[in-house]
């Protein structure tokens, strides 16, 4: 469960940083509010749970990229890129493996808080 659950807090990182790009102050707001036009096209690729492409709409993609020559941040990225939002049917994770993601998860978050 533990590690379900902080994959989230990668995700609503990314998701605060776009907020702050769109001058959203709820990402969930586009649920709370009267539709316009064709709204669920426009806001359909920022209801995803997939890290890269939350990347891209916040704008971080390339801040990204450059990072990835650090061996570190190279590793928790390879460790977070194993987390699916499907994963809460699973409960095959070691101790060990639960750990190493909240690891690679905190030191994500602190990089990603930089730009908020």
């Amino acid at each position: 469960m533990a590690y379900y659950i902080a994959g989230y807090a990668v995700e609503l990182y990314l998701k605060t940083r776009i907020c702050q790009l769109l001058a959203i102050p709820d990402f969930f707001d586009f649920d709370n509010r009267k539709k316009f036009e064709n709204e669920d096209n426009i806001t359909k690729p920022y209801k995803v749970h997939n890290f890269t492409q939350l990347l891209i709409l916040a704008g971080l993609y390339n801040e990204h990229n450059k990072m990835l020559i650090d061996k570190k941040f190279k590793n928790d990225w390879l460790v977070l890129g194993k987390w699916k939002e499907s994963q809460r049917y699973n409960r095959g994770k070691s101790s060990q493996e639960v750990r190493d993601f909240i690891d690679s998860v905190s030191n994500y978050t602190t990089w990603i808080r930089q730009y908020l």
